[in-house]
């Protein structure tokens, strides 16, 4: 594994999108986050009748994307909250798929010390990179809405949407009121744990729309990349794919990772101690998890550490064989 790359990868992992192409899986995800290639996008997402999320009663923070870039508040108070992707972009243009997440950066360091380490992810991350504080995202497809459910704390934060559109300010203000209380957690369908270096997942889940509660019970920075397979793998293949040098033949009995398909679906970057409760709608078939995000102490990709699943989606009550 080209370990600058997996170091870009992890760089890029907070704010870009795209698909598998015929590479290895650790530079088709590599493109993936850089926005270098397309996405399978999974069913539409929901409408706010739809939307058990949405029907909770949440304070809104409402974003909107467009195919010129996007529109946020400056301002929102503190507290947990419903945010709201309304992606009002083209099929096929700029915000064919968009995705928002909230961060946090550390002390010293300003938007434009960001924008420029960006400005040569060849150079891999900065030091202070590991430090920055996200609460996790989602992703939206053209014409659709999303919905997510997570906590925002008082402070000076920075939004971002899509690929292309730079960070924007938004200031968390004290005071909040929360209905209902900040104590009452959404009703989950999935729970879902990661750490150093596991991946709590149910191994079977009912196809559909669910709603997903993943928490970072970490101490590092962890993301779930969701990939849809031809059939069920072993964590052994997903390992062995993950780990080939570039340019290798695969051995046999390993999946042609060109016959992949990877997800615009799934929680983006969280920091540690973070929760998000999300809508994933998932097809019928084979499915891995995995992280993308190098070990701080190590620099190797969690999944070859035991951070990865593999997991089967089937009819409500019925896991496909």
């Amino acid at each position: 594994m080209n370990q600058r790359l997996m170091r870009v990868l992890a760089f890029r992992s907070y704010i870009g999108t795209g698909a598998l192409r015929g590479a290895t899986l650790a530079i088709a995800l590599l493109l993936l986050l850089t926005g270098r290639i397309d996405v399978a996008a999974q069913d539409a997402s929901p409408t706010a009748s739809a939307s058990r999320l949405a029907a909770l009663g949440y304070p809104e923070v409402r974003l909107v994307a467009t195919d010129a870039g996007f529109e946020a508040p400056s301002e929102v108070a503190a507290g947990r909250s419903l945010v709201v992707l309304e992606n009002r972009g083209t099929p096929g243009g700029p915000a064919q798929i968009s995705d928002v997440n909230f961060i946090q950066f550390p002390p010293g360091i300003t938007l434009d010390d960001f924008n420029n380490a960006f400005a040569t992810p060849e150079a891999g991350p900065p030091d202070w990179f590991g430090e920055i504080v996200s609460t996790g995202g989602f992703y939206v497809e053209a014409g659709q809405t999303g919905y997510a459910v997570l906590d925002l704390q008082p402070g000076e934060w920075y939004v971002g949407v899509g690929d292309a559109n730079p960070f924007v300010p938004l200031t968390v203000t004290e005071g909040g009121t929360a209905t209902p209380a900040v104590g009452i957690d959404p009703t989950a369908d999935v729970t879902v744990a990661v750490s150093e270096f596991t991946i709590d997942l149910p191994g079977s889940i009912p196809a559909g729309r669910r709603v997903w509660h993943v928490t970072n019970a970490g101490e590092q920075s962890h993301e779930l990349t969701l990939v849809k397979t031809p059939e069920l793998l072993t964590v052994d293949q997903v390992q062995t794919i993950i780990g080939l040098p570039e340019g290798s033949a695969l051995p046999p009995g390993v999946p042609d990772p060109a016959t992949f398909e990877f997800l615009a679906t799934g929680p983006k970057t969280m920091s540690a101690g973070r929760e998000i409760w999300i809508e994933v709608d998932l097809a019928p078939g084979h499915y891995v998890a995995f992280c993308s995000q190098p070990d701080a102490a190590t620099g190797q990709p969690p999944a070859l550490l035991g951070e990865v699943a593999v997991f089967t989606v089937g009819e409500p009550g019925t896991p496909v064989a």
